[in-house]
């Protein structure tokens, strides 16, 4: 199951509070990466197939999922020998490189080289340039909590999309923590078209999209199948005869619906 994966292959020990409290994943990572994988290894052996040298048995855990994406942690503990833990949104290596907490949302800020600090100190008129503990980015990464209070205290007196506009303004990379409501209504997602409303086509006013944008390939044409939908057209081209396909929906083996069974009358 997926958060047991996570749990498995360490996602979980490093995704929480600062305070050591854990926290899975919002989405169903390892259930999605291993699709992901699975799906990448299946064009892998088409394309050695394609070569003529034959094809391949395709194995993909969950569990190695999630300890294939920890190269970040891993990485850290070997140098280090110290076993990383949660850290909230904060990054592991860099700050400031986390989330900030405005007057009406949260704000994802990344200020920790020297070409976005000084910018980000003059959007937030505050002057730490004798302050030795921020004087680099390795300071700033050593002193990270000092440094988070004092620009949450900052970012507390406006909203969200003033200091948006200001740190985009000056090359400050940043950008708002939006809720799944705000995600939909988003206009950049809407100029990608990727969650596409149409009851006709789709059977419900709001689906996900691809978020793989090819141009001449197709994304989502319409509605998934029903159930048992395509189950003859799928079993004739696997070579079975109509009659023995009769034979299995009669024992009940399989169920067939109403489009697979029109397809073929």
């Amino acid at each position: 199951m997926d958060l047991i994966a996570q749990a498995y292959g360490g996602m979980l020990s490093v995704t929480g509070g600062t305070d050591g409290s854990l926290a899975k994943a919002g989405f169903p990572i390892a259930d999605l990466g291993s699709g992901m994988w699975g799906a990448i290894g299946v064009l892998a052996a088409l394309h050695r197939a394609r070569a003529g040298h034959g094809g391949a048995y395709i194995d993909v855990s969950l569990a190695d999922t999630i300890a294939g994406w920890s190269v970040w942690e891993v990485a850290d503990f070997i140098g280090s020998q110290e076993v990383p833990g949660p850290l909230g949104t904060a990054h592991r290596l860099a700050a400031p490189y986390q989330a900030f907490g405005c007057s009406d949302g949260q704000l994802l800020v990344i200020g920790a080289t020297e070409r976005s600090w000084s910018p980000l100190c003059r959007v937030l008129n505050i002057d730490l340039s004798d302050d030795a503990r921020f004087g680099s980015e390795y300071q700033r990464f050593v002193n990270r909590e000092a440094l988070e209070t004092i620009l949450q205290q900052r970012f507390d007196t406006e909203c969200r999309d003033v200091w948006i506009d200001r740190l985009r303004t000056v090359g400050v990379p940043c950008g708002p923590v939006n809720s799944i409501d705000q995600v939909l209504d988003d206009q950049q997602y809407a100029a990608r078209n990727l969650f596409p409303q149409d009851p006709e086509q789709f059977g419900h006013a709001r689906m996900v999209n691809t978020p793989v944008v090819s141009e001449g390939a197709p994304r989502a044409r319409g509605r998934a199948p029903g159930i048992g939908a395509d189950s003859h057209a799928l079993l004739a081209e696997l070579g079975l005869e109509r009659e023995q396909i009769d034979s299995l929906v009669k024992a009940g083996v399989i169920g067939v619906g109403e489009a697979s069974k029109e397809a073929v009358s």
